[in-house]
């Protein structure tokens, strides 16, 4: 009688087990995206990148960019320590809340979308005095 139940009991785990992984394997992702002002910051995988900004121990190279209406900026951290991209102006980061592109990792990168003109200000939140600039035409 015992063997019967255990061997009950194994299958539903067996079934719980199955249902857990099909859930986590077919359950839609949350989209990485955010939205302001028209301009949005996207995955890796759904942005063709106009240019590439370097963040070093002594900052962010080049330090101005300048783009077209609709293209990318991808920030590489080529630095030894964690660093941040945040819009100015610091601490509030309220200026381009698109450009809060949050904590990146050494040999991580982040990246935004510019789909309107302006002169976007941003800094490494750890180390506010590394500023850049994305001049969008």
């Amino acid at each position: 009688m015992k063997h019967k139940h255990k061997e009950k009991t194994n299958r539903i785990l067996i079934a719980i087990a199955i249902l857990v992984a099909l859930v986590v394997l077919i359950a839609p992702k949350p989209e990485q995206q955010t939205t302001t002002n028209n301009n949005t910051a996207l995955p890796i995988k759904k942005v063709v990148i106009s240019q590439t900004v370097n963040l070093t121990s002594k900052g962010f190279a080049p330090q101005t960019v300048t783009i077209k209406v609709g293209e990318s900026v991808r920030w590489t951290n080529k630095s030894s320590a964690k660093a941040s991209v945040n819009s100015a102006d610091h601490p509030s980061h309220k200026l381009f809340p698109f450009l809060n592109l949050g904590l990146f990792n050494p040999g991580s990168t982040v990246q935004a979308r510019f789909n309107s003109a302006g002169t976007f200000t941003y800094h490494n939140h750890f180390a506010p005095t590394q500023t850049g600039t994305v001049i969008v035409k």
